[in-house]
């Protein structure tokens, strides 16, 4: 069997695996919920313009990282810990906000916002959406994958990476970042821009905004291809150029179907089932089919 076939078999065997074991309001209910930032629908917020949903979608990513967590628990940090309205500062419900970017820029400008990570973070985040490229965002349509809009947040990111006189990009750096193909070359710019990001949830970030149909290169999906391919993945952008070259033989992309096909669809299939209890079974099957 060549590789084509041997994915697409293993592909199979997958989603035999989820339909047997989940019902199909599960995944309509995780569906919705993915859409938090689509402007109707049960349980969504309300973000009508581009702008304020990618940058609603950016602090909920940097809300995400490991650093901010740590800033969240860690007792002995006085900043936080002893002193309760600085900490809700950084856990505000600004997602149930009309005018999300308004808000936080009003805390940053008033020296509300506490921490030097996410004071970064913001900053960086504010000139993004607020530079002049962005009034050219178009309105999303969540049934396909927003090409035009990534195109137009590549160019910002490419733009404030190079203006920012402070980060320190070595020349090999700059030369590595521009021979990569779109969209690892934006996500490797992020994860350099952005403090705190990491590949993981700028990929994530860019997936769940519809901007990019790839995976986010978690710790199941690492587990799941390791085991396919019995090759020990680390959660990089190898492992989502594997996943995306996986769903171009299994289940391409497909117009007005960007949840239901492509990258999206294979990361979505294999979160859920690890994510729900079943996933050393699932791997105990993968690992029987490539002895």
């Amino acid at each position: 069997m060549n590789k084509s076939d041997f994915d697409k078999h293993i592909w199979e065997t997958i989603i035999h695996f989820y339909w047997d074991h989940f019902p199909a309001d599960e995944w309509k209910e995780n569906q919705m919920e993915a859409y938090w930032c689509r402007p109707d629908g049960e349980k969504q917020n309300l973000f009508q313009k581009p702008c304020q949903r990618i940058f609603a979608r950016l602090i909920k990513s940097y809300q995400n990282t490991t650093w901010h967590q740590i800033q969240l628990s860690d007792k002995n940090n006085e900043k936080y810990s002893k002193d309760p309205n600085r900490r809700n500062l950084i856990t505000d419900p600004w997602f149930e906000c009309e005018d999300i970017i308004k808000m936080v820029e009003g805390k940053y400008n008033a020296n509300d916002i506490q921490g030097e990570g996410f004071r970064d973070f913001c900053e960086t985040a504010l000139n993004i959406v607020k530079d002049k490229e962005f009034n050219n965002l178009k309105n999303y349509d969540f049934s396909q994958e927003q090409g035009d809009n990534f195109s137009i947040l590549q160019k910002v990111i490419s733009k404030e990476f190079y203006d920012k006189n402070e980060l320190k990009v070595s020349a090999y750096e700059k030369i590595f970042y521009e021979t990569l193909d779109e969209p690892y070359r934006t996500v490797m710019k992020m994860q350099k821009l952005l403090p705190g990001l990491g590949i993981a949830l700028t990929c994530d970030f860019l997936k769940e905004s519809h901007l990019c149909n790839i995976a986010k290169p978690d710790v199941h999906i690492c587990h799941v291809f390791s085991v396919i391919d019995r090759i020990p993945y680390s959660m990089d952008l190898a492992l989502v150029r594997r996943v995306a070259e996986f769903a171009d033989k299994v289940c391409p992309s497909a117009e007005n179907n960007f949840c239901g096909s492509g990258a999206y669809h294979v990361d979505k299939i294999i979160w859920m089932i690890c994510s729900k209890g079943r996933k050393k079974e699932l791997l105990k099957v993968l690992a029987e089919m490539t002895q």
